[in-house]
């Protein structure tokens, strides 16, 4: 999601004592959630959609030094308009003489874990009313800010009595919210820190994904993500674990032995699993970059030709059969046919633009190996070609891989990838004449 500016783009956020660098009580929840810690994802979550100056406001014992991590050294609080101030208690009121605050702005528990979309659905404009939008979070009016402080000099960072005023912490509400997958809670405890990650987590979760992703590779590729972030592993290097799983099922399969080639397939779903694994990374840390986008996909392509091309040259090093030699040249034309018609479409809809390409590819990429659009359906062939691009679902492909190698073995796929690749560039080429211009 690119950043779009927001009528409400300033925020307050009330770290406290705990997350100032004071002794950690027993129970607490663990410092980092998902890869990041809570004041990080809060930074990074609300800057997603629009909001781009963030005063934080910690206790008397807060200098502000190393609270965040220093730009220089995450690239991610570098990005462009990003402003993060971070203020002691006793200095709030030289903010308020200084008029720091001079629009409507957000009010955040420096606990609170959410998802964007909250903040978009109830900041877009001034007409948004004041108050709660959700456990930790309240929209307020700029005169409100001199009597926050007040509040704060007061009473400290703990909660004056029962909620009644917007600037009092206790006017937060307490429940967790769930609105049809958009979601809002403190994280002040360790059960509230696994309940952040199953809500995190469900956001790797996609419309579009199919009946395998559903039930088999979401739910595999986002618990092998949610460990692996244990291990402070970032989406970079999960791709390149991914291409290497990817080239040793490559050099399996051109083995041609039925144990290398069951073993190939192993490798290769494992390859796809990983690669739902980077993305999710990258979404749930705010690490997604056109130059990783474009790794990726690039990767996928080479992983897919190459172990297309290595299956007929180990069926030909077992039996010597010139067959599989003329089918697997079959294959390689189709699929070069395939990527290079498909790039030449997502170059288009990028406006001729490099750096578009990759969004487009992906994604034209993914309606062209899904559903297809059936109503604009014309003719027999194109009937038939339609009818078979699910089998190309990147979460459906490779586990279909899998089980013809365990169950038919490697004649019956490379028999069955020479039909349906061929199929499928013959689809290609009929929306490529429908999309291209003339």
């Amino acid at each position: 999601m690119n950043p779009k500016p927001m009528s409400i783009d300033q925020a307050v956020v009330l770290i406290g004592q705990r997350d100032a660098g004071f002794p950690v009580p027993k129970g607490s929840p663990p410092k980092k959630i998902l890869g990041l810690t809570v004041l990080e994802r809060l930074i990074l979550s609300a800057y997603q959609v629009g909001v781009r100056d963030f005063l934080l406001v910690g206790s008397d014992g807060f200098h502000g030094d190393g609270h965040l991590p220093s730009p220089e050294k995450d690239k991610r609080f570098r990005k462009e308009g990003l402003h993060v101030e971070q203020v002691p208690l006793a200095d709030l009121p030289d903010l308020v003489r200084q008029g720091k605050v001079k629009n409507r702005f957000w009010l955040f528990d420096g606990d609170v874990v959410f998802d964007p979309a909250i903040l978009a659905d109830a900041g877009q404009d001034d007409s948004s009313p004041l108050g709660s939008v959700g456990p930790g979070i309240q929209i307020c009016d700029r005169e409100m800010f001199p009597r926050l402080v007040e509040a704060l000099l007061k009473h400290g960072f703990a909660p004056p009595g029962p909620p009644c005023q917007v600037e009092s912490r206790g006017a937060f509400p307490s429940e967790a919210l769930d609105d049809k997958g958009k979601f809002c809670l403190k994280v002040v405890s360790r059960e509230d820190a696994k309940r952040a990650v199953r809500y995190i987590l469900s956001t790797g979760r996609r419309p579009e994904d199919g009946f395998m992703a559903q039930v088999l590779i979401r739910p595999v590729s986002l618990m092998m993500t949610k460990h692996l972030l244990k291990l402070n592993m970032t989406p970079n290097m999960m791709t390149i674990i991914s291409l290497a799983f990817g080239g040793l099922s490559v050099w399996l399969i051109g083995r041609g032995d039925p144990r290398s080639a069951i073993l190939a397939g192993c490798a290769f779903q494992f390859a796809s699993i990983l690669d739902h694994c980077d993305g999710a990374n990258a979404r749930m840390t705010f690490r997604i970059s056109k130059l990783g986008s474009a790794a990726d996909l690039i990767g996928d392509i080479l992983v897919y030709v190459f172990f297309f091309l290595s299956l007929p040259l180990g069926l030909y090093r077992v039996d010597r059969q010139t067959i599989w030699l003329i089918l697997g040249l079959v294959v390689f034309l189709s699929m070069i046919l395939y990527y290079f018609k498909i790039f030449r479409i997502a170059l288009s809809a990028g406006g001729g633009s490099i750096s578009l390409t990759s969004a487009s590819l992906y994604s034209f990429a993914s309606k062209t190996e899904g559903k297809s659009d059936r109503q604009n359906v014309r003719g027999k062939l194109e009937r038939l070609t339609s009818r078979v691009t699910f089998i190309f679902r990147r979460e459906f492909f490779p586990t279909a891989v899998l089980l013809i190698l365990v169950f038919a073995g490697t004649k019956a796929l490379m028999v069955m990838v020479s039909i349906l690749y061929p199929l499928q560039g013959a689809y290609i080429m009929v929306q490529a004449k429908k999309r291209l211009p003339a």
